[in-house]
């Protein structure tokens, strides 16, 4: 195909005169549109390699890059805190105290120390699991108890009792999450507390 020089109306190769605006079309000769055409078919053909080697890498089990976010998810899954001691005691074990271990949460201190010494005289205290737990509840009863005196010796303040109060509430809170997660077959340190150096 021709172009007019006039117009650049598009003419065919053996034209003399544009259809368009009659203008002689001597000297003007075909090449520019066969390069434009030219130009578009190598295009075309490195656009259709480049795909063609895409999809024969793909074919090839080639990854195309790593996937950051399934990877954490993964780590985070296979990733067991030091506080969650949940893997570390026998099923069965669990299975056998667990109810126990639930009454001493909602029952506190002397819940517990009632529980313990009926299962000591009856021969079934000697429980991995069962002496995780009454290791947690007594750091929760011990904490309740320091509270308890800070408020009385620090009462003039009237604030410090206050601070001490909301603290109850919180122990509280933490004792009933222990219960649910006791429910739950889980053995993990009490939160909060758990980061207390002097009770670890």
């Amino acid at each position: 195909m021709k172009i007019c020089p006039a117009c650049g109306a598009q003419v065919e190769d053996n034209s003399l005169f544009c259809n368009n605006c009659g203008a002689s079309l001597a000297g003007v000769s075909g090449a520019s549109g066969n390069n434009g055409t030219a130009n578009e078919n190598a295009g075309s053909g490195a656009a259709s390699e480049r795909n063609n080697g895409a999809g024969a890498a793909d074919a090839q089990g080639v990854a195309p890059g790593p996937v950051p976010y399934q990877n954490a998810r993964e780590d985070y899954a296979s990733y067991t805190p030091d506080w969650d001691h949940t893997d570390e005691f026998d099923l069965k074990d669990v299975h056998d105290n667990k109810v126990v271990v639930m009454i001493m949460y909602l029952s506190g201190l002397y819940g517990t120390l009632i529980c313990f010494a009926i299962l000591w005289l009856l021969g079934k205290s000697r429980s991995d699991y069962l002496a995780f737990h009454v290791r947690e509840n007594f750091k929760i009863s011990l904490v309740n108890t320091l509270l308890g005196l800070i408020a009385v010796i620090f009462c003039w303040t009237v604030i410090i009792p206050i601070l001490c109060g909301i603290m109850f509430l919180i122990l509280l809170v933490i004792r009933f999450i222990c219960f649910v997660g006791a429910a739950r077959n889980q053995s993990k340190e009490v939160a909060l507390i758990r980061n207390f150096g002097f009770l670890r």
